[in-house]
């Protein structure tokens, strides 16, 4: 952009030097955060004092410092104006394509007020029984999507803290508010913990759950897809598992971003390298609603451990998918294609076939129809009719010969898009010889297998050996058939 604005003014005939020496360092986009972390609240004896607050911030602020980021750190113990003014002065240089990141820890409460609540983070001065109680979660909301930073990031692991209920002291807090960010290029609001739930400290980690989990997305282990950097998305996905896990779903972290197209914003990292996990895409058009749980936990997009889990998708309170699948390194979970699998379908087609005749095998064409209903498992129930018919050649003349069958199958149904399984049947054969028609039944049992193809097609085999009772007589005729045909 300098280069084109020095070129026109050389073509006006302007006189130009060059620029002055660190312009471009100074243009460059700057990474700003702002981190907290309040262990000591000493103006309301109904507040304890929490344990890691303070060591979380650290942690995170030696992170970010090592990142590259312009860090401001506010540890121990802060009041709400200073704060504010801690607040103020990070962000006084920020510009359109800088990146602002706010970690907080501590106590918050939630406030009702004009009959919704609000969550308010206290600070050392604040006091819980009043009526405005520290730093409403929406006015910061505006002080940050006022900021002309496009991509902005505020992580609260806070806690609920109510005066008429008992403080625990392993506990931080359990409510987000519904607080939506103005649309920006990349904004996105983290919280540790899902309304009515505590956000929770461990000793045994010496850091707050989440925080400890976010230190370790941030530091890498959360690059799904391999590029050496770790976004904001990643990291959430990350630490949110991981904290739900941990904490045995009584932590479940919750995520409110607003961004423009699909990338995700890098905070971390900057190598590139192989994947390492298997990896959970993002929601698709049409299942924007879909719950998942992998081995019975709330799962959202971002990286999986390689392994075998127990997968299931809820549309409300309907289970709608439950089945057993494996991931494997670098793998994206085909979640969407087995839900798209899992719904009842038809199959309508044609082809050819051999039967084996004794000793003159003969080709026959037919027809093939299948209905499968919908199941939420791996295995399914499949219906359907065949008609076939040709010519066989007997005693040196050449006989019509159809027949149909009505038959019934049990179907696995692979991650992909094959399905197969045992199928039996049961029908008629008309042959007519010299001398008239005749009449055999039939039962058939086989093996059916299908996979499924674009533009809603499929390709199918059918091995059957279909047994006759001729003249009084069983005969055995294999039979190998091969469709295609359209999936309604």
């Amino acid at each position: 952009m300098i280069f084109w604005v020095l070129a026109g003014l050389a073509v006006a005939g302007v006189e130009v030097t060059d620029a002055p020496p660190g312009l471009e360092e100074e243009s460059a986009p700057q990474r700003v955060a702002l981190v907290v972390g309040i262990n000591h609240y000493p103006d309301d004896p109904e507040l304890h004092d929490l344990q890691f607050a303070a060591a979380d911030a650290a942690s995170m602020s030696a992170l970010l410092d090592g990142e590259g980021y312009q860090v401001t750190t506010l540890s121990g113990g802060a009041s709400e104006e200073e704060f504010r003014s801690a607040l103020r002065e990070t962000t006084s240089t920020l510009r359109r394509n800088d990146t602002f990141v706010m970690y907080i820890a501590g106590h918050a409460q939630l406030q009702l007020k004009d009959g919704e609540h609000a969550l308010h983070l206290l600070f050392s001065d604040s006091r819980s029984d009043v009526t405005d109680p520290g730093l409403g979660v929406p006015e910061l909301s505006t002080i940050v999507n006022a900021l002309p930073a496009l991509q902005r990031v505020v992580i609260l692991d806070t806690c609920h803290s109510a005066r008429s209920q008992q403080l625990l002291q392993r506990f931080r807090g359990d409510a987000a508010p519904e607080v939506l960010p103005v649309v920006g290029q990349f904004s996105a609001w983290v919280y540790s913990a899902a309304p009515q739930q505590s956000s929770q400290e461990d000793p045994a980690l010496q850091h707050g759950v989440f925080t400890w989990y976010l230190l370790e997305a941030l530091s890498g282990k959360a690059d799904a897809d391999g590029d050496g950097a770790v976004g904001v998305l990643e990291m959430f996905s990350w630490a949110g598992y991981h904290t739900a896990e941990h904490t045995q779903n009584s932590q479940i972290p919750s995520l409110e971003e607003d961004r423009i197209g699909w990338k995700d914003l890098q905070l971390t990292g900057q190598e590139s390298g192989e994947p390492r996990y298997a990896i959970m895409p993002w929601y698709e058009e049409g299942y924007n609603q879909a719950r998942i749980y992998l081995n019975g936990l709330l799962r959202g997009p971002g990286p999986v451990d390689p392994g075998r889990y127990t997968l299931e998708v809820y549309d409300g309170e309907e289970r709608i998918l439950h089945r057993s699948i494996s991931l494997e390194q670098g793998e994206a979970l085909p979640w969407s294609q087995l839900l798209t699998a899992s719904q009842g379908r038809v199959l309508l087609g044609g082809g050819m076939g051999i039967i084996a005749d004794g000793e003159s095998p003969w080709l026959s064409g037919h027809g093939v129809g299948w209905f499968t209903p919908r199941t939420t498992g791996a295995w399914r129930m499949a219906f359907g009719a065949l008609g076939f018919g040709g010519r066989v050649e007997q005693d040196t003349v050449e006989i019509p010969v159809s027949g149909g069958l009505v038959r019934a199958g049990v179907w696995w149904q692979s991650p992909g898009s094959v399905t197969l399984g045992p199928t039996l049947g049961a029908g008629a054969l008309i042959r007519q010889p010299i001398g008239g028609a005749q009449l055999a039944t039939t039962a058939a049992p086989g093996l059916h297998a299908h996979t499924l193809l674009p533009w809603n097609t499929f390709l199918s085999v059918d091995v059957t050996g279909m047994l006759f009772l001729i003249d009084q007589q069983p005969t055995l005729w294999p039979d190998l058939r091969i469709s295609a045909g359209i999936r309604l």
